[in-house]
């Protein structure tokens, strides 16, 4: 019996099944069609992304290249400022160098330092670089430097409101020092970010700390060096 043959039996077997069986029997056959395509079809997706991971594997990204960028050494800051000028405060027991071409200005709390052309700009006290010693309310004396620069801005200064971020270490002559910048409102109330404030630890008795104030963004470079040089002199 052929191939045909059998199909023409098993169709008119087909044909004198009830209803109900015969909607039965063409559900499983569609099933099992259906069955077989998503077979064939998830087999072909399979196909198609081992191709598309192996084309991917072989392409060659570029490699970047990330610029590695290092702290200048004690060594590198003393070469850069063995020319400028030092500064002495009796009142305070601290000494600082400065740059030859620059003036400075003292006030009751500590000093102003600007290049010659511009100290009389600023008739407020306020020179590119504030340096002096600022006294702690009554009520901080006993927290610990490394914590109460922390909260330092806003006890001491209006319209600052919070730490933005805090970078510490040690300047080259090895005095604690922690570099801060605060959140703060202008007088539109726009939130802003300062101009980096950096602390340095001084004696417990004297309840206050020597900060030294960046005015002028145009002289970072200057201020960093400047503070790495700051010294007690008692």
């Amino acid at each position: 019996m052929n191939i045909a043959e059998k199909n023409r039996i098993f169709l008119e077997k087909l044909r004198n099944l009830p209803e109900n069986k015969k909607k039965i029997i063409l559900w499983i056959i569609v099933a099992i069609l259906a069955t077989a395509l998503g077979f064939f079809w998830i087999m072909g997706v399979i196909d198609n992304l081992q191709k598309i991971s192996n084309n991917v594997s072989q392409i060659k990204l570029p490699e970047i290249q990330t610029p590695i960028t290092g702290i200048p050494s004690a060594q590198t800051q003393n070469n850069q400022t063995s020319e400028w000028k030092t500064y002495k405060n009796d009142r305070y027991s601290f000494e600082i160098k400065y740059p030859s071409d620059w003036n400075f200005r003292e006030y009751d709390s500590g000093v102003a330092f600007s290049p010659q052309n511009k100290l009389n700009e600023n008739t407020t006290g306020n020179g590119s670089i504030n340096i002096g010693f600022y006294k702690r309310g009554s009520n901080y004396c006993k927290i610990p430097f490394e914590d109460y620069v922390k909260i330092a801005g806003p006890s001491e200064i209006q319209n600052y409101e919070s730490l933005n971020t805090i970078k510490g270490g040690l300047n080259d002559n090895g005095m604690e020092m922690y570099e801060i910048t605060w959140n703060y409102n202008d007088f539109q109330g726009n939130g802003k970010i300062s101009l980096p404030i950096t602390y340095f630890d001084t004696k417990p008795e004297l309840c206050g700390e020597i900060e030294a104030f960046l005015n002028d963004n145009n002289y970072s470079d200057i201020y960093n060096k400047i503070i790495s040089t700051l010294n007690l002199t008692k």
